[in-house]
């Protein structure tokens, strides 16, 4: 036991919690400075960031040494112990958020946490990660290292009084204090640039944005969203007969969407991570997607199109349901608590039977209870596989998913709408063997060779598809569930070229029909694809959808992307504009209003989302309210156009 007495043993306490707190601090620093090394065009502000995040570091560090020094003062190997535990489980932590930070380019927040129960879906991951040099090189051998300082006695004797005790204890205090001191000073408007917030610091932050404080609207937002209880800010009459008179580029598709009787076949198959970069339809490298850019010269090839988010569920949200994702819920966990009205359900009101297939595990993310919410009466996920069934990272394969796809729309009754969700092409890109082309390359080369299979994948599925003659009267829209941060394959100036690259996705339409290439250079986004697919069968009748098909004449081109409340950016034919903080930026040609419209329409989303108002629910006798609810014309928000 240690006493505060005169004879205290010096490096029992002292150098243990000293050690503790500079190792924590360089550790802290190093990831700092690897996410520095990632800062596309460093500038002053960035250096601003990164010193103030330094700050937080060193509040971080103080803290833990102090943890140590007073229970040292108790129990000397207690102190010792905790110290190294510490350190142990802070380098671990960073080390897992560097390696999310490189996938999202966001810290870890505290979210992930409810993802615990689902380690068994991500565990390919997890093992591509710790079974690798750089785990050894940045966890391992400075666990060993570090440990070993602070558990380790020193053999050199020495007394502390207990006034000493207390300049050490005042000192760790007083540096913790000043370094969240200069921080706090600068960061209220940047809480979520990873520069400015250790690992940490983030993660518990990010606890009270998990529910975040309910939205409330101004009295002029209201009455510029045509306020009138009960208020459904996002529901207006929507007639889509854009087929009616349709633009050169999709005159094509339409008319084989009326031969079919205006009914004809929807698949969607949404591609993991399949950014656009790559592909030679896009201007990439032509020997990624041989398949995937001769269906462009067959089909309709949307080239500005984006993500509405930057997950696998934003993109569920926004592509069958029309709805701008909302980050202060998980959502797919939440939204089957709300009332949407989605194209699955829309279709199968108009006799279309409704299919999902994924070849993970629906059960990951709350995917089954939502597909099935929103419309679709069967899912199939990788439990639905033979055993044996070739298995690539976290699920079976894209190739398998393909071909047992194919089989299941042989065997529904026409017209169907079938949704394919692909999984290889996700970290850790695990591709079979004849794939492997670009491996030295490190991870960017994986994320090549998986994109190049999934693009096999594709082939395979029209292969399999044109056999049956469901296929001639099929419309397949191919397109991403986001985009990734990874390397350009091409050099790229300025943020809004970074903006481009981050959330550019593939949208092509191809159909058994279609055979010459159609471009669309207007600008869309995920949320529009749900109205394209109900252009081509038509609707009449009150929606809450966001998005507008591009076949509707009235259409505003843009795309409103949000990054996990991180930054939110508008894409539209006159430049980007992105708002984050001091790091926001926008094209000359972006009006303040355009901005102020979208900033505002995201606002909206968040509210009509916690208190449920996307649509009204249905009626006791089960049909939906929307079908004879009147509803007010377009609220200037939506309707007024982007340009000045």
């Amino acid at each position: 036991m240690a006493s505060i007495g005169a004879r205290a043993a010096t490096p029992s306490i002292a150098l243990p919690a000293l050690h503790a707190a500079w190792l924590a601090f360089a550790w802290s620093l190093i990831e700092r400075a690897l996410i520095l090394s990632e800062q596309f065009a460093p500038r002053l502000y960035v250096l601003v960031h990164f010193l103030v995040g330094t700050g937080y570091d060193l509040m971080v560090a103080a803290a833990l040494g102090l943890a140590v020094y007073a229970l040292g003062l108790v129990r000397a190997f207690a102190g010792r112990l905790l110290g190294a535990v510490g350190l142990a489980a802070l380098l671990v932590f960073n080390f897992i958020d560097y390696r999310y930070y490189l996938q999202f380019r966001l810290h870890l927040p505290f979210s992930t946490l409810g993802y615990l129960q689902e380690a068994g879906d991500f565990i390919s991951s997890a093992q591509e990660v710790v079974l690798t040099w750089n785990f050894a090189l940045m966890v391992l051998l400075p666990l060993a290292l570090g440990g070993g300082l602070v558990l380790r006695r020193s053999m050199r004797p020495g007394t502390l009084s207990p006034p000493g005790h207390a300049v050490r204890m005042g000192g760790l205090f007083l540096a913790g204090l000043l370094g969240a001191t200069a921080s706090n000073s600068y960061v209220a408007k940047h809480l979520d640039d990873p520069l400015q917030f250790p690992a940490l610091v983030h993660f518990l932050r990010t606890r009270a944005a998990a529910r975040p404080a309910p939205v409330e609207l101004s009295a002029e937002v209201k009455a510029r969203w045509g306020y009138r209880e009960p208020f459904y800010p996002f529901l207006r009459q929507r007639a889509f007969e854009g087929c009616v008179a349709p633009p050169p580029a999709l005159r094509e598709l339409c008319a084989g969407a009326a031969a079919a009787g205006g009914r004809p076949n929807i698949v969607f198959i949404m591609l993991e991570s399949f950014r656009a970069a790559e592909l030679g339809a896009y201007g990439g490298p032509g020997e990624i997607s041989p398949r995937f850019d001769a269906l462009a010269r067959q089909g309709v090839l949307f080239r500005n199109h984006y993500a509405s988010g930057f997950q696998t569920h934003d993109g569920i949200v926004a592509s069958y349901c029309s709805t701008y994702p909302n980050y202060g819920l998980s959502i797919l966990r939440d939204y089957p608590k709300l009332h949407l009205r989605c194209l699955p359900e829309l279709l199968r009101e108009k006799g279309y039977r409704t299919l999902w297939a994924h070849n993970g595990d629906a059960g990951f993310d709350k995917q089954r209870p939502f597909t099935l919410k929103i419309g679709f009466e069967r899912v199939i996920d990788e439990w639905d596989f033979p055993l044996g069934t070739e298995r690539l990272g976290w699920g079976v394969s894209d190739e398998a998913l393909m071909v047992r796809a194919v089989d299941e729309m042989a065997g529904l009754r026409e017209p169907f709408f079938a949704a394919l969700l692909t999984m290889t092409n996700h970290h850790p890109y695990e591709v079979p063997p004849r794939f492997r082309r670009h491996q030295g390359s490190g991870e960017y080369g994986r994320y090549l060779d998986s994109m190049s299979y999934t693009d096999y994948a594709i082939g395979r599925f029209f292969e399999e598809a044109r056999k049956h003659p469901f296929f001639r009267n099929t419309v397949v829209f191919l397109y991403a569930d986001h985009s990734v941060p990874q390397p350009s394959p091409v050099p790229i100036e300025g943020q809004a070229a970074l903006m481009r690259l981050h959330h550019r996705i593939p949208l092509l339409v191809a159909a058994g029909w279609l055979k010459q290439d159609r471009v669309v250079d207007d600008v869309g986004s995920q949320v529009d694809i749900p109205a394209l697919a109900l252009d081509l069968v038509g609707h009449h009748g009150p929606l809450p959808w966001v998005g507008q098909s591009p076949l509707d004449p009235a259409r505003t081109p843009q795309a409103l992307v949000s990054h996990a409340g991180s930054y939110w950016a508008l894409f539209t034919p006159d430049g980007v504009s992105i708002d984050r903080g001091s790091l926001s930026y926008r094209d000359p040609g972006v009006s303040a209003e355009a901005i102020r419209r979208a900033g505002e329409a995201l606002l909206v989303n968040r509210w009509a989302v916690q208190h449920d108002r996307i649509a009204p629910p249905a009626p006791a006798g089960g049909e939906s309210a929307l079908a004879t609810r009147r509803t007010p014309p377009a609220p200037a928000a939506l309707a007024a156009p982007l340009k000045p």
